[in-house]
């Protein structure tokens, strides 16, 4: 932040600019409540320097620091503030936030106060420095290494093999966000991780259909006509990445399932018009899984699967 000159109208040759952080560190569903053993351990959790603080309260951390400020060390609750989001979706209308002190800085015309936060500090890669353009103060490497790490926190064990957290905070596994999740995997050279994940979906495989949710060893919910689609194009991308993979070619038969069994009708409903040779979808099918009257049902030939099912045919 820097400050300017206004002109006539400036306030002087000096001001102070002072603002308060406010922290809320909690699970995605529920409130953080101060008398719910918070109130001490926050404070207790923050180490303090004159340039910033370290706040680790359950074994990660987060750094806060300043360039041209002070911050100073004054722990304080806000209580009872209101969570209009939360509030709509039925969950905990309010909660409580931490604030483990204040930061002043001093600026003249052209003085630059820098504020930088960092989750896990000692986790950010060595490449990850900052250089300065002009008044800010940009990454300018590591973004790579920042994102497949941020791939790695989703990806988790099922038995023996791997799958993708990638409906969170909402459920757990979920087909489609599975597989749109992968092709980043894939990118990043995550071969074995995603092969894994296409294993433990393709064991569940059923005349045409992969399930949206995988509960133990059992499945639920089979009814999406693009999860199956987006499952073939990461067999695909994961095959022209490492042609040899072995498990490629039972895959492959997976793969070859879901075409066939899209041809002649799936029993859930999904089918092929045999005479434009697009897919028809039922109404809640899509990434838009909704019925009437609650919106739109968006049944039929959904633009974006035709898309998916030309290049699963292309591919086979």
């Amino acid at each position: 932040m820097t400050r300017t000159n206004i002109g006539e109208d400036d306030v002087g040759d000096q001001v102070r600019l002072v603002f308060r952080p406010d922290i809320e560190w909690r699970s995605f569903h529920s409130s953080t409540k101060a008398y719910a053993g918070l109130e001490e351990m926050f404070p207790q959790a923050v180490t303090a320097a004159p340039d910033g603080f370290v706040f680790t309260p359950y074994g990660e951390s987060f750094k806060m620091s300043l360039v041209n400020g002070e911050y100073h060390h004054e722990p304080q609750w806000s209580y009872n503030v209101g969570h209009p989001e939360e509030a709509a979706r039925g969950q905990d209308p309010n909660g409580d936030l931490f604030s483990p002190g204040w930061i002043s800085a001093d600026l003249k015309v052209g003085d630059s106060v820098t504020l930088t936060g960092v989750l896990n500090p000692a986790k950010v890669p060595a490449q990850l420095n900052f250089t300065t353009v002009g008044d800010d103060r940009q990454p300018t490497a590591g973004i790579a290494e920042s994102l497949a790490e941020a791939l790695e926190l989703f990806i988790v064990k099922r038995d023996d093999l791997k799958t993708v957290i990638a409906g969170y905070p909402w459920f757990l596994d979920w087909g489609r966000d599975t597989f749109i999740f992968m092709r980043g995997m894939i990118a990043a050279g995550m071969v074995g991780e995603s092969l894994k994940i296409l294993l433990a979906f393709a064991a569940f495989e059923e005349k045409g259909t992969l399930p949206n949710i995988i509960y133990g060893s059992t499945a639920g919910n089979r009814d999406t006509v693009d999860a199956q689609l987006w499952f073939v194009r990461c067999v695909e991308e994961l095959s022209a990445r490492e042609p040899g993979l072995r498990e490629i070619a039972s895959l492959r038969r997976t793969c070859e399932s879901i075409v066939r069994n899209y041809t002649s009708g799936t029993q859930n409903g999904i089918r092929v018009d045999p005479e434009s040779g697009l897919v028809w979808s039922p109404s809640h099918f899509t990434w838009m899984d909704t019925n009437y009257p609650a919106c739109t049902p968006r049944e039929g030939y959904a633009v974006e699967i035709q898309a998916l099912w030309i290049a699963a045919l292309r591919f086979l």
